[in-house]
């Protein structure tokens, strides 16, 4: 399975975790362990989960209602330079990849929750692409960016999925949002992924 079918796979396990509590560890500054990639981020708006794979939900404050957050992974791609890695990409590949991810993680979920947890059954979306992959170059920075929507227990949500390599590695950002929000924490997932730097120094805090 080629590095950006992985790394979505994960994605799409991340994402169907929304809004499921995690621990939040607040900064404003990240580095990948192996220094693949930074980020910078307003910790304002931004609270991070864990302290593994980088995850970002919105703080109660700045949420504003919504569901919203951001997830970061990378998969080493045999030493090949981002440039070939980005050669290497197969839209339409990855995009049944996520959508068969997005499918399963849904069906999971729901199996899970049956129950224990009312949702309206009537809203029943299944995954699909909503806009397919197409090149962007963000900050100077090449991505291929596509969308998704879905819904889980209920919710309908819009998924921006933007891809990226350094040397070496293939990297995905996968942003979600409740559809009736999405159009105004979309400027924030761009502002999020611009921030992105390849091997760069470790941002200073805010």
């Amino acid at each position: 399975m080629p590095g950006f079918a992985r790394v979505v796979l994960f994605l799409a396990a991340m994402a169907a975790m929304a809004g499921i509590a995690a621990a939040p560890a607040a900064g404003a500054g990240y580095r990948d362990p192996q220094d693949v990639f930074s980020l910078s981020y307003d910790e304002s708006v931004w609270e991070r989960d864990g302290e593994e794979e980088l995850s970002l939900h919105c703080r109660d404050e700045a949420c504003g209602g919504a569901i919203a957050g951001c997830f970061f992974t990378k998969e080493a791609a045999n030493g090949a330079p981002a440039a070939l890695v980005m050669q290497s990409f197969d839209a339409a590949e990855i995009a049944r990849t996520q959508v068969a991810a997005f499918a399963e993680q849904k069906e999971r979920l729901e199996r899970e929750f049956a129950g224990v947890v009312d949702w309206n059954k009537a809203v029943d979306v299944a995954p699909a692409v909503a806009q397919p992959y197409a090149p962007r170059t963000i900050a100077g920075l090449l991505f291929q960016v596509g969308e998704f929507r879905l819904s889980m227990l209920g919710q309908v949500a819009r998924y921006a999925s933007y891809m990226t390599a350094a040397d070496g590695y293939s990297i995905a950002i996968v942003c979600h949002a409740s559809e009736n929000a999405y159009e105004r924490w979309r400027p924030r997932f761009e502002a999020l992924v611009a921030a992105l730097r390849i091997a760069g120094p470790v941002p200073a805090p805010r």
